[in-house]
Formats: structure tokens, sequence, C-alpha cells
């Protein structure tokens, strides 16, 4: 007869698989432009941490971009309280002929004003557009990966959505 015990064992067992990375991601430029910086880590085999600055793109053009939306921002703000003081005046001037009744649109000058409104909107959404496209002049890591594959390098012209490398997650991987 035996005695049972209780206790671990260890059992090994051979196996074969493929072990992938949970993320893999083909990189791209959002913007075009040269090539003017890029990171000592951006190398195939070489980890990166999330928000590494992998290259920079010649900012001059968007940086130029950037300055003339905030110039054309300042104008139609400008232009918007120049109408408002305008639709003041009108509306004085409504009241001093002696009307009683309520002006109309044109002579609150409601249109004018409202195109204005629009302009300052239109305005702060292309400032808006031209830093977020600013700051697409650097080509970060999206989360802490592995670089595989590199498709640029110093000096080159990339095109929007022109590829630039392939990066694979440090961890999880599946097998």
């Amino acid at each position: 007869y035996l005695m049972v015990t209780r206790g671990e064992e260890v059992f090994e067992i051979p196996s074969q698989g493929i072990i992938q990375p949970d993320n893999r991601t083909q990189l791209a430029a959002e913007v075009g432009g040269k090539v003017i910086e890029v990171s000592d880590h951006f190398e195939p085999g070489l980890q990166v941490q999330a928000g590494d600055v992998l290259l920079k793109i010649a900012p001059t053009d968007y940086e130029a971009a950037a300055a003339g939306a905030a110039s054309n921002l300042a104008a139609a703000e400008s232009a918007l309280v120049s109408e408002e003081a305008r639709a003041e005046q009108a509306l004085r001037d409504w009241r001093r002929l002696g009307k009683r009744s309520e002006p109309g649109p044109l002579v609150a000058r409601e249109p004018q004003r409202k195109s204005a409104l629009a302009r300052g909107e239109s305005a702060r959404a292309a400032l808006a557009k031209a830093e977020t496209d600013l700051e697409r002049t650097k080509i970060r890591a999206p989360y802490d990966a592995v670089i595989s594959q590199t498709t640029t390098e110093l000096g080159s012209y990339l095109a929007p959505s022109a590829p630039v490398a392939e990066i694979y997650t440090v961890a999880p991987f599946e097998v």
C-alpha cells in the first residue's frame, strides 16, 4: 500500500509556437516636410518610451501657418468688436429718431454681427488646426515599444501619411 501526500510537482511540456506582440503599429507622418532630426533610439531593435520624439520634420511652414492663423484670429476678433460698436451706435441712432418699435435685424446689424462671429469661429478653428499641424512635425512613439523597422532617415522628404517605422509593444505577447 502507498501513502498519498499533497505537494507541488513541475512538469515540463515541450511545445512550439510563434510569439507575437499584442500590438504592432505602422507609424506614418501626419504632415509633410523634410526630416531634420532623428532620435538616437530610432533604430531597429531599440526600445522607446511612450511620447518619445522619434523624428522631427522641418516646422518652418507650419510655424508660419500658425502665425498667420493667429493674425487672422486677432483681425476677426477686432472686426467683431467694431461690429458690436456699430450695432450699439445704430440702436442709439434708432432711439434718437424717436422710434418706439423694435428695430429690424438690418438696423440692429444682426447679419453683420453674425458674420463677424462666424469669421471669429473660423479663425479659431484655423488656428487650432495650424497648431495641431505644427505639433505633428514631431513624430512620437504612441506607447512603450520596440522599433522593428525604419523606412526613413535624416534629410528625407516625407509626404503626409508616408510610413516612417514599424513598432510593436514591449509587452504583453501572444503565443
